[in-house]
């Protein structure tokens, strides 16, 4: 029996409403540091929506999927809606990392100046729905409450690495 069972849904929305998170991480790669900070909610049914930047670098959105759809990415990449903006395709990002696994990353801002357009319909926006299509052709959707988005991005745009 899953813990999710046990728990009333009720706190896993609001888990996942809290759950955003400021991290700041240090990664080795070959005797070189790179520095980034990540911000991240979860969905009801589990998922994350995480954005990432890298020190003086652009910011990426990362859509990840529970595990029990790996290779969901494999066929069509997803497109995904803001509120009742138009309908993007991660697909038509220039600098996208597609993964056959449970994740996808794509740039959604070039983190120098000003948040572009893209990233302030994120940060202004109230949810955020995204489709994706698994092996037999089965569309699934993955919803995000962005209450609170604005704040955390800001936060990832402007504090310092202490």
């Amino acid at each position: 029996m899953e813990m999710r069972s046990k728990v009333p849904l009720i706190l896993w929305v609001l888990v996942g409403l809290v759950e955003l998170l400021f991290v700041q991480h240090l990664e080795a790669s070959a005797g070189e540091w790179h520095i980034y900070k990540e911000v991240r909610t979860r969905s009801e049914d589990g998922h994350t929506l995480k954005f990432c930047k890298n020190l003086n670098g652009p910011v990426t959105a990362w859509l990840i999927l529970g595990k029990k759809l790996e290779g969901a990415f494999k066929g069509r990449l997803p497109v995904y809606r803001i509120d009742d903006g138009s309908i993007r395709s991660i697909a038509d990002s220039e600098k996208k990392t597609p993964k056959e696994g449970t994740y996808i990353n794509w740039e959604i801002d070039d983190g120098k100046a000003s948040p572009g357009q893209l990233l302030k319909e994120f940060m202004e926006g109230k949810r955020v729905v995204f489709q994706y299509y698994l092996y037999d052709g089965v569309i699934k959707e993955a919803a995000f409450d962005l209450s609170g988005c604005r704040e955390a991005i800001s936060e990832l745009l402007t504090s310092r690495l202490d």
